[in-house]
């Protein structure tokens, strides 16, 4: 069916997104729709918006669905959750949110449930007003709420949430160009966004503070030999090489696609490090004085970039990840040389998705104390733990520092 307006290209993400677990920009890249530029916007304006708002949307729907939502066709759920974050959040006039719609309703084949859209949404438009937004309330699904109150304490979790919210893209400069000499002109550039001409031209490159952090730690630590695992699409790696006095980087990834990204990158910021696809025939073998794992996992740490994970996990993906991510550290920690480290690392602050450490492992407080850093808000960095709070700026990280006896 082809997709001739915004609205309906942002609904038909929303359902590619529950369908086949995909973040929104993947979801649109599915469609394979392209739109003129300003409705491409619109429709990742209301995409993104409607996850961000979702459970705050479920409140405000709940009294005007005769029966609960779940029951109407998966369609006209998200095209009513998403007509509702136009009402209340973007305030677009209820004529032209809920006209559309109703016709959206009738293209897709739901002729019979036209006047039941309609009806819920003028119910919803004629009380606007009631619905008020509760940021502690609404901004987490309960399960991520409850286990971070249970890990971290209530007050923790309260003080967190003040400044939790949409979290800016940042960027750095690239360390080859003239206007970058220093560490100390290694300037955050907050609100820079993606299509900025001077990344085209690989003068920055779009990250994160604290995924910059982390790489950041190896930076200091003057490790010569590093090896990044799980580093597609490289934006660690491409710090590394930008900031590290590396002797020598290699970055490794399971996904050729990824891993062709990477390249892509490094070639754009005009870096080098060796690039190294790993397979069952064709695994890494050298040694390494640090090795870095950025591992899979909820990534729940990073839902004010991308909100549509408070829909897409249930609290219970842990179990799933936890014996992956046992053996991608088991695997990377054979590759570390005696004496040398490791620095694990998941972009989510459950506790519960860090891996057992290898019994002949030493926790390396010390080093971690001494390359963590400044300007980051570390909680507590204790035992060779460390944990980023969430912010405006900041995504939530944690992890742990190891270290290889030597022989």
């Amino acid at each position: 069916m082809i997709i001739k307006s915004a609205r309906e290209l942002a609904v038909a993400c929303m359902l590619e997104v529950e369908a086949k677990g995909l973040l929104v920009n993947e979801a649109i890249s599915e469609i394979g729709l392209q739109l003129p530029k300003e409705d491409m916007a619109f429709a990742h304006e209301i995409a993104y918006g409607t996850f961000r708002y979702f459970f705050f949307i479920e409140d405000i729907l709940k009294p005007y669905c005769k029966k609960p939502l779940k029951k109407l066709p998966p369609f006209l759920q998200w095209l009513l959750r998403s007509s509702v974050y136009q009402l209340k959040m973007m305030r677009t006039p209820d004529y032209a949110v809920i006209n559309e719609a109703v016709n959206i309703a009738q293209k897709r084949g739901f002729k019979r449930l036209k006047p039941v859209v309609n009806g819920i949404l003028r119910q919803v438009q004629r009380n606007l007003e009631k619905h008020e937004y509760h940021h502690e309330r609404h901004f987490l699904p309960a399960w991520y709420k409850n286990q971070l109150q249970q890990q971290f304490g209530s007050g923790t979790v309260s003080l967190w949430l003040e400044n939790w919210k949409e979290s800016p893209l940042q960027a750095y400069w690239n360390a080859d160009e003239p206007a970058v000499n220093s560490s100390s002109e290694r300037a955050i550039l907050p609100h820079v966004q993606f299509g900025h001409p001077d990344m085209r031209s690989g003068r920055i490159y779009i990250q994160n503070e604290s995924a910059q952090a982390i790489a950041e730690i190896v930076c200091r630590s003057s490790c010569q030999r590093v090896l990044d695992t799980c580093a597609a699409p490289g934006g660690k790696t491409c710090y590394m090489a930008a900031f590290g006095q590396i002797e020598k980087l290699t970055a490794s990834d399971i996904s050729a696609r990824r891993l062709k990204k990477m390249q892509e990158n490094l070639q754009r910021l005009n870096l080098k490090a060796e690039t190294h696809l790993i397979t069952d025939d064709h695994p890494v073998q050298e040694h390494f004085d640090l090795v870095l794992v950025d591992a899979p996992c909820s990534a729940m740490g990073i839902i004010a970039r991308h909100p549509e994970l408070k829909f897409l996990r249930t609290g219970h993906e842990h179990k799933q990840l936890l014996q992956t991510q046992q053996n991608i550290l088991n695997s990377a920690w054979r590759r570390v040389e005696p004496g040398g480290f490791l620095l694990y690392t998941v972009c989510t602050l459950n506790k519960r998705e860090l891996p057992a450490v290898p019994a002949e492992a030493v926790l390396a407080e010390e080093e971690l104390k001494n390359w963590l850093p400044a300007g980051i808000p570390w909680l507590r960095p204790q035992e060779g733990h460390f944990v980023i709070p969430p912010s405006h700026r900041f995504d939530g990280f944690s992890g742990f520092l190891i270290k290889k006896k030597p022989v």
